[in-house]
């Protein structure tokens, strides 16, 4: 019985999934460029508000700094009930240069929609904001409550999330994140060790005075570039390898001054099982060999900079993942299973807590932060859909 009466619901919520409907949501909140750094949030967590208010349901801002605040919305559900907790970000990286057109101004062609932040994270956001009005529209009562949580800054240190996270008081979490509908279940982490060559100045006419860290730092990038091709043949059953890149790399203050430092960021890329602490053992060896083959070099680890956070996994027969699996096998046929995913995401903030999380949403993840990015509308409905759905299959309906 309890069966038949999911059924029903979820075909009554179908009915008030519309494609014109989510593209206008997501339209709308492409236009807002709530690009990171340096952070503009607020006014997406205003239309955000306002969605609510339409529909009488809940909402509200708390700012984690000035003018960047997290959204919090809620669908009340049965008093008592478990917490579903939908959370994605509110901001974007920067548009950068290659787009055909302004990257905030979207655009519709050939069954997808342009614009920076299609896909990472904005898809997501429209799709989850859309299955709420759908099922409130439908009338039905959920078994517990269902909570929209919008993040600030989760491109670059994951404030927003950290913030909330412990007042959310989740049972459950969704992370909206482009997975291309699949359920994930696992997801890379990241550190950012910050190398700092040493050198000692001189005048740039007189080289052979000092010492150029600059040129010191050369068998420190090819040591590097060693170590990340070393890291491909490590492998995780879901998340492929870890890997490692050099990504920023700053030296010198002075045209005419032979530069004493150098600086090079490794953004590095964390499989289930490693850790930052595991990092720095494996990059303090590299450098202990290369002081055998250059005794004058002087080279550490400065620190390390921030990142959302290590890697995190989920128990695939959790109840939540098996109502992912089913609420996609649903919305887009065959049997979906679990899948991983490769960038970095929230997920590890909620499984640090304690709290059962996945990771699920329309586009392609390595569209995330390219020119021209995109996200297929008949994801973007499916996403609203099984997202509807999920709301029934995990937490059911109240009597």
């Amino acid at each position: 019985m309890k069966a038949a009466q999911k059924r029903k619901a979820i075909a009554a919520i179908d009915q008030w999934i519309s494609r014109e409907r989510v593209c206008e949501i997501l339209l709308d909140l492409v236009r807002i460029p709530s690009v990171n750094p340096p952070g503009g949030e607020g006014p997406v967590a205003a239309y955000l508000v306002q969605r609510f208010k339409m529909l009488s349901l809940p909402a509200q801002v708390t700012e984690v700094e000035p003018g960047r605040p997290n959204l919090v919305g809620t669908l009340p559900g049965r008093p008592g009930g478990k917490r579903l907790v939908f959370n994605t970000h509110l901001d974007v990286v920067p548009a950068g240069q290659g787009w055909s057109r302004d990257a905030f101004d979207p655009w519709v062609s050939e069954g997808k929609i342009y614009g920076r932040g299609s896909s990472d994270p904005k898809g997501s956001l429209a799709a989850m904001v859309h299955a709420i009005e759908a099922v409130h529209a439908a009338g039905v009562t959920i078994a517990g409550d269902v909570v929209l949580a919008g993040a600030m800054d989760e491109e670059v240190g994951s404030l927003g999330t950290r913030a909330m996270v412990g007042d959310l008081q989740a049972d459950m979490a969704v992370i909206g994140e482009p997975t291309g509908c699949q359920v994930c279940i696992a997801h890379k982490g990241s550190c950012r060790p910050v190398i700092v060559v040493g050198g000692r100045s001189a005048h740039a006419a007189e080289p052979e005075q000092g010492v150029n860290a600059i040129t010191a730092a050369v068998p420190v990038l090819a040591a590097l570039e060693r170590y990340g091709r070393l890291l491909r043949r490590r492998r995780h059953r879901l998340l492929d390898s870890p890997t490692a890149a050099v990504t920023l790399i700053q030296g010198g203050t002075k045209a005419n001054m032979v530069p004493d430092g150098c600086e090079i960021l490794v953004d590095r890329r964390l499989v289930s099982g490693e850790t930052q602490d595991q990092v720095t053992v494996e990059l303090n060896a590299i450098f202990s060999t290369l002081r055998t083959r250059h005794p004058e070099l002087q080279v550490r680890i400065e620190r390390f900079g921030p990142t959302t956070g290590g890697p995190s996994e989920t128990d695939p027969t959790h109840p939540l993942v098996r109502a992912a699996l089913k609420a996609v096998s649903r919305v887009r046929g065959g049997r979906a299973r679990p899948h991983g995913f490769t960038l970095n995401c929230d997920m590890t903030i909620f499984r640090g807590h304690g709290v059962p999380t996945i990771i699920l949403g329309p586009g392609d993840p390595k569209m995330a932060h390219q020119p021209d990015e995109f996200v297929p509308l008949d994801q973007l409905v499916a996403s609203a859909r099984i997202y509807a759905g999920l709301m029934v299959d995990s937490l059911g309906l109240a009597p």
